[in-house]
């Protein structure tokens, strides 16, 4: 009703009688002791009270909506739904092949595979929306728990008409005569600090130009020959014909790829995953090529 202000409409998508919308009405406002609507012959209007009090009932109505919503995650959790965060990075990795293995050792755990950026990750875990996240570290959070699962070198991506093009490797100094596009810091925070920091420790100031897409959208760019863009070895290119990959040398810096869950949640599906991941990572027929990935450690 004090969405609709007007009283036939909203008994209708009630569904119930006017005049029983009418009364129940007037006994709320009779139990509170103030008027929550104004009402005469031409309209329907909220007063100063019925306008907090249906702030109140709103946000009454959103966190029992949150809460509901947590308690059956929690539950879902416990008897066998996992609800996993990635990066696109990680899933250029082994990750998905991951996923797939332990699907087929626990059919009866169920996986929710959402892509989101970092930032976005480390929110919903903090909100028990997700339960484990594969996001670029490094992870600072009294709350949650993590460790490496990849390290990634750099690359960069040209177009085939690129002067580097045909050669294997690009310098860090040469790179920074190029024009770089980049997404911009709030949809790639984390992935834009590391290629921050292996520039500043060159004491280079690059040529960066934002583009406001996902990283697919930025391949197009590249491909259109506006720039060159940085990834990460491994990377899946959807344009490939018109693309080049060049081995970006210079510095030792690597992307890592954090896997994250809260420390508070400790399901036997949570734990089983955390097992399966850390028993797949050490076997040797997993281990990646050092001109791909270095440093990959124990998970604890």
């Amino acid at each position: 009703m004090a969405q609709e202000l007007h009283f036939r409409r909203a008994a209708q998508l009630a569904n119930v009688a006017q005049p029983a919308l009418s009364r129940s009405v007037q006994t709320l406002e009779a139990e509170l002791g103030v008027q929550l609507l104004a009402r005469n012959n031409r309209n329907v209007r909220l007063t100063e009270a019925g306008k907090e009090f249906l702030a109140g009932c709103i946000d009454i109505v959103e966190t029992m909506d949150s809460t509901i919503s947590k308690s059956v995650r929690a539950g879902q959790t416990e008897f066998g739904g996992l609800n996993i965060g990635y990066t696109y990075i990680a899933m250029c990795g082994e990750l998905p092949k991951l996923l797939a293995e332990f699907e087929q050792k626990h059919p009866a755990i169920k996986i929710d595979a959402v892509g989101e950026s970092s930032v976005g990750q480390l929110e919903q875990l903090h909100h028990r929306e997700l339960d484990v996240c594969f996001l670029s570290g490094p992870v600072d959070s009294q709350e949650v728990d993590s460790t490496v699962f990849q390290n990634d070198e750099f690359v960069v991506i040209a177009n085939h008409n690129n002067q580097f093009a045909e050669k294997s490797s690009i310098t860090v100094h040469e790179l920074s005569r190029e024009k770089i596009l980049l997404r911009p810091d709030a949809k790639a925070y984390c992935f834009n600090q590391h290629v921050y920091e292996f520039f500043n420790e060159a004491g280079l100031s690059p040529n960066f130009e934002y583009v406001d897409e996902d990283h697919v959208g930025l391949l197009g760019k590249v491909a259109l020959n506006r720039g060159v863009c940085i990834a990460t070895a491994g990377y899946g290119c959807v344009y490939a014909e018109n693309l080049s990959t060049i081995k970006l040398v210079g510095t030792n810096k690597t992307m890592p790829t954090i896997m994250a869950w809260h420390k508070d949640v400790h399901s036997d599906s949570l734990l089983a995953f955390r097992e399966f991941i850390k028993t797949r990572i050490r076997a040797s027929t997993l281990e990646p090529s050092p001109s791909v990935r270095k440093g990959i450690p124990e998970l604890s």
